[in-house]
């Protein structure tokens, strides 16, 4: 409660108006940079940091695929290093992509 009431931007603290700030903040991606290291990308309240795994959304697919973040160039977008499942490929991984930020779709 606390937080959202110092989140408020209203002339009298509002915790409706706060948490509305606050909410908001976390739909948008932002970089932090932590220390020399690559930057690591915050959004929907969790922290992604370069070699973290990720769950991928592929099309209409009900399976998630599995990826390993390469590097954040921005914080509209990161680069994934998307393993293969063993059905289909016996590689260890498929391809480099890049995922748009809240768009469940990712490009090559």
């Amino acid at each position: 409660m606390e937080d959202a009431l110092r989140a408020s931007t209203s002339p009298i603290p509002c915790y409706n108006c706060g948490a509305l700030e606050l909410e908001t903040l976390s739909q948008t991606p932002t970089l932090l940079y932590l220390g020399p290291s690559s930057p690591c990308l915050k959004y929907m309240g969790h922290t992604f940091y370069p070699l973290d795994f990720v769950y991928l959304i592929s099309g209409d697919s009900p399976l998630y695929d599995i990826g390993q973040i390469l590097s954040i160039p921005s914080s509209e977008e990161i680069q994934v290093l998307k393993y293969g499942r063993l059905d289909q490929s016996q590689e260890p991984f498929d391809e480099v992509c890049m995922i748009l930020i809240g768009l469940p779709t990712f490009t090559q």
